[in-house]
């Protein structure tokens, strides 16, 4: 594809009627209305995936420095600034649900407030009184979305922040310091069930569960910077499951990271969404293929995964109608050097051991294994060029490894 025809295609790029959109102002607009099929139809595909018991709902940051209202600023992100999406991820770093943040003003806010209405929301898929659990930081808690949470059946473990436990009376930060790291103190809300630990390390952490207690208790190694060595702090079981199960959106931000879509786009600002649900498609992909792999078959990395997608994606391009203008002649034709290029088949194709079979070619053409011999030897399948001689069998060796 020429870069004219890619930026032709990507300016006629549209997800939604233009015309369909309400004005501002009006109790109907929605500022990502651009892009509102596009992220419906990805949601639904993604809540249809088995779900596992551990859920996480965090935040995630979709890179950005446009000037545009969407843009949220999170100091504590490594990308601080960027669009906001509430996302609802497994342990494995499936993301199962999510929702765009688009600000206060257009978000509905209960007494339980913004956080907590997200929690809310992305819940609703979670089967209820089936023992999931789901687990969220300190800026969707609180012991009214505890209770809540508790009473539609779902199980929960967060951190809570201190203003937010309605005057639980836990002992201070000098009192548990003063006996040392790994010292807690906790304390049972009766209503809810739920119990509150007030934890010690570096600082103290509050936490709120409602499946989750303080036996059996472990221990974590923790560095010691007086003594400059590390040492066993005691840990209760709440803070265990809270570090093992936090981490799910956290997870799905790194593998997206690693091979991340890096295309800016300064005249539509919604093709930095497009490319991000594009890259968390793929990354769940190859998560639900590791899911359904044999035991003991080996899984291909991510970016083996997105290479064969992206040679899947081009194959189709066989199909396309030539294109248009004048054909050329045989001077035209004898003038310019040929070249044969072919792209080297997916993994998938290449090793499935069906309707590989050896043909003759007129011209030699480097060998796809050993590089340095050329061969008039191809696969029918693959359509490369292998050695097949009575000292070298590359095309054995091109089907096995």
């Amino acid at each position: 594809m020429s870069p004219d025809r890619f930026e032709q295609i990507k300016k006629y790029l549209h997800f939604n009627e233009n015309l369909t959109q309400k004005p501002r102002g009006d109790p109907g607009h929605d500022k990502i209305h651009k892009v509102r099929p596009l992220i419906e139809m990805i949601r639904d595909n993604f809540m249809k995936i088995p779900p596992e018991e551990h859920r996480a709902v965090d935040e995630q940051i979709v890179p950005t420095k446009q000037r545009i209202s969407l843009k949220q600023y999170n100091p504590k992100k490594p990308h601080k600034w960027g669009y906001k999406f509430i996302s609802r991820a497994g342990e494995s770093g499936f993301v199962y649900d999510f929702e765009m943040y688009t600000g206060k003003g257009s978000v509905h806010v209960s007494d339980l407030g913004v956080g907590a209405d997200f929690d809310l929301r992305l819940a609703r898929g979670i089967p209820k009184h089936k023992n999931y659990k789901l687990f969220f930081d300190n800026w969707f808690s609180s012991l009214d979305l505890a209770q809540t949470l508790s009473d539609q059946g779902i199980l929960t473990l967060a951190t809570v922040r201190a203003n937010r436990l309605k005057g639980c009376a836990l002992e201070s930060d000098s009192k548990l310091k003063a006996r040392g790291r790994g010292s807690y103190d906790w304390r049972v809300e009766t209503q809810s069930n739920a119990i509150v630990v007030k934890w010690y390390d570096n600082k103290p952490v509050h936490l709120i569960s409602t499946y989750a207690a303080l036996d059996p208790e472990d221990t974590c190694r923790r560095w010691d910077g007086k003594r400059k060595e590390y040492a066993d702090v005691k840990r209760p079981y709440c803070v265990k499951e809270c570090n093992r199960f936090m981490g799910g959106v956290d997870l799905a931000d790194m593998l997206l990271e690693l091979y991340r879509i890096d295309f800016k786009s300064q005249s539509k600002w919604y093709m930095r969404i497009f490319f991000f649900l594009f890259d968390l498609s793929v990354v769940n992909g190859w998560l639900l293929y590791r899911r359904c792999l044999a035991a003991g078959q080996k899984p291909m990395n991510l970016l083996q995964f997105k290479t064969d997608v992206a040679r899947a994606l081009l194959s189709g391009s066989s199909l396309a109608t030539p294109k248009r203008g004048r054909p050329f002649s045989d001077a035209d034709a004898n003038s310019q050097k040929k070249r044969n290029y072919t792209c080297r088949p997916p993994d998938s194709t290449r090793l499935d051991g069906q309707g590989h079979f050896p043909d003759w070619i007129e011209s030699k053409q480097r060998c796809r294994v050993c590089v340095q011999a050329h061969s008039k030897v191809k696969c029918v399948k693959c359509e490369v060029s292998l050695c097949f001689t009575p000292n070298r069998n590359c095309f054995l060796t091109y089907h096995i490894m």
